[in-house]
């Protein structure tokens, strides 16, 4: 089986830096929305500004779980590399 780890490595660090791009973006909307004014004032305001935030915060959580996927990813891919290189080696291909 031939595998592509330049291109595997290469896309899972692209991977990685999409999220880290992600969570900063989400972290700049989620600080708009502290000094959002919407057109009303009081409870409704409050409460449209609080499910932002809410769903900011999940939308970072899921994006924390993205990095960290990709994380494991990388990982995997490195032991898989390493235990092939020891496999060729032991068998001198």
């Amino acid at each position: 089986m031939n595998v592509d780890y330049r291109g595997l490595r290469e896309k899972t660090k692209r991977m990685a830096q999409i999220c880290t791009e992600l969570s900063a973006q989400i972290c700049r909307i989620s600080e708009y929305v502290q000094n959002l004014d919407i057109f009303w004032d009081g409870d409704a305001n409050d409460a449209y500004k609080l499910k932002i935030s809410e769903d900011l915060v999940t939308m970072g959580t899921d994006a924390r779980r993205a990095c960290n996927t990709v994380k494991i990813m990388r990982s995997v891919l490195d032991i898989y590399m390493r235990n092939e290189k020891e496999v060729k080696r032991r068998l001198k291909i």
